[in-house]
């Protein structure tokens, strides 16, 4: 269930976002806070309440800064607002068919207006949200902090958690807790945290919420971890997005897909660090959409690469995009032979880095590597016979070990530069058996070496991706015009240095070229796992 959460300043700013983003939700949040107190009066009398108040199932929030929002008073008077809401626009809502819910936090149940607006809401009907934000980071044990906050209440009242993720360890945690709460049921194969039995008192409805980026995975699988709802917001009215990892409500509908997403789906995703910048999802989760598959695909913040394979088995991650910077640790997986049953492509062995994922129907992981054919046939529909081209290639990474090796075997004479110039090295006698290869620093030390491989450049670094665009990893280079210059980078469509060569009046070819050609193979590789 998505729940939109109203950002605007204004009740008619409110109607606005509402408006803007009819269809794509299915609750709203209207955050009190955030009103001015002449707005929030506006809202006690019958002529100043907004149309949309009953189209929409409804939670009143009136969060404190110390929770993340705007209040910075006293609780008292915060809450009596609260309290005179219920008695007036709550009651006749729920009377109308409505349903209405008031976001309150744990620690209020010990003040006595905290459980005046508590009673209050069970005599009219309106339903309690229970909440604690930790903006520290993820507790230990997530599971038992719901199960505090399911029995510090009244019966029926929803535990909401929600917590900063300061990386992959955190979102195991919290996706354990996901497990635990709902006992271990339709969540993958995990066996949850142990903490089941404090958890279970909250049986039925729990609101999980990882914020951050490495939180991300948690709001647009809500449905499919059992999370009660995901809040959305509006990035471009009032305050904007009001949590850390927010996204709009629109993206979560057609993107995410969140209002269809249940238990059974299957889940894909992409790993890097940094990957929420990524189109993969909307480019995959569009070919989910078109084959009517039952499946979504999520961005994965990684920072921990073992953490990471803790969470494939608790979600049953069925395949995998990997990007910068864990290709190569990705390919450990099936070049170490520690993986028994797992299996990988000539390519992944070759190249020593893997960008795809998936599981044989016995559930082991198969590795392949899209990126060299994703790579060469951008570049050969323009030079068309890459035999003794001169090329020099930009890094020294996994994405570089990919494109090194399609040029070696294409018959271009390569040149690696790296900022580390003896991961540069490696490289070159790594591949020097394959053709004619060269290495040096990632310098104005090398352009000697750059005037015979000048045919072509190829930019596999991070250098000028978002959101580092100012940069440019060869500004002591000057083109002369007649080199094709290869971005592999699409996040921004035009860097820096693409801008700089087209400007030269080089032949140029963007990111967004091996993007879709890499994805359109890795699609065909997902699809096969279909009938698995």
């Amino acid at each position: 269930m998505i729940c939109f959460t109203l950002s605007a300043n204004t009740l008619d700013g409110m109607s606005a976002q509402v408006d803007r983003y009819h269809g794509c939700f299915d609750m709203l949040e209207l955050r009190l806070d955030l009103l001015s107190q002449e707005e929030r009066d506006k809202l006690l009398q019958s002529a100043g309440a907004p149309a949309w108040l009953g189209e929409a199932p409804l939670i009143l929030t009136f969060r404190r800064q110390s929770d993340g929002g705007a209040w910075n008073g006293e609780d008292a008077p915060r809450l009596k607002y609260v309290l005179s809401l219920v008695e007036s626009h709550a009651a006749s809502l729920v009377r109308e068919g409505s349903s209405v819910f008031i976001d309150l936090e744990d620690d209020v149940v010990a003040i006595a207006a905290g459980r005046e607006v508590a009673a209050a809401a069970a005599r009219h009907g309106v339903q309690i949200i229970r909440s604690r934000h930790d903006f520290e980071g993820t507790p230990d044990d997530p599971a038992a902090v719901i199960g505090e906050l399911a029995s510090c209440g009244g019966p029926g009242e929803i535990p909401k958690l929600a917590v900063q993720v300061r990386g992959s360890r955190d979102l195991v945690r919290l996706i354990k807790a996901a497990d635990a709460v709902r006992g271990g049921a339709d969540c993958g194969t995990g066996s949850g945290t142990g903490s089941g039995a404090g958890a279970e008192r909250s049986a039925g409805r729990v609101i999980l919420v990882g914020m951050g980026p490495y939180g991300f995975p948690s709001r647009v699988l809500s449905p499919r971890i059992g999370s009660f709802l995901s809040y959305g917001s509006d990035p471009g009215e009032g305050r904007g997005h009001v949590a850390p990892g927010q996204i709009d409500p629109r993206s979560m509908a057609e993107v995410y897909r969140c209002r269809t997403q249940g238990p059974h789906t299957e889940v894909f995703g992409i790993i890097g660090n940094p990957v929420l910048h990524s189109r993969s999802p909307a480019f995959h989760n569009a070919e989910f959409d078109r084959q009517g598959r039952d499946a979504v695909y999520v961005p994965f913040p990684t920072d921990d690469i073992e953490a990471f394979r803790e969470l494939m088995t608790l979600l049953d991650i069925r395949g995998l995009s990997v990007t910068i910077p864990h290709k190569e640790m990705v390919a450990g997986w099936f070049t170490s032979n520690a993986d028994k049953g797992s299996s990988c492509s000539p390519e992944v062995s070759a190249v020593g880095a893997c960008n795809t994922v998936t599981r044989d129907s016995g559930g082991n992981l198969v590795g392949a590597n899209t990126d060299v054919a994703g790579f060469l046939e951008p570049l050969l529909r323009r030079v068309p016979d890459l035999h003794s081209r001169g090329v020099t290639v930009l890094g020294a990474g996994g994405a570089a070990r990919a494109v090194v090796y399609g040029l070696l075997s294409a018959g271009a004479r390569v040149l690696v530069l790296n900022r580390n110039q003896d991961r540069a090295a490696l490289l070159a006698d790594e591949y020097a058996h394959l053709g004619q290869i060269s290495s040096g620093a990632l310098s104005p030390d090398s352009l000697s070496l750059m005037a015979t491989h000048n045919d072509i450049i190829v930019q596999t670094t991070s250098v000028g991706m978002a959101p580092d665009v100012d940069s440019d990893p060869i500004s002591f280079y000057d083109f002369t015009g007649t080199e094709v210059l290869y971005e592999i980078i699409y996040a921004p469509p035009k860097t820096k240095l693409l801008s700089r060569a087209e400007d030269a009046g080089c032949s140029v070819i963007g990111g967004e070229e091996m993007f879709l050609t890499q994805a359109k193979l890795q699609a065909q590789l997902f699809a096969q796992t279909a009938n698995i």
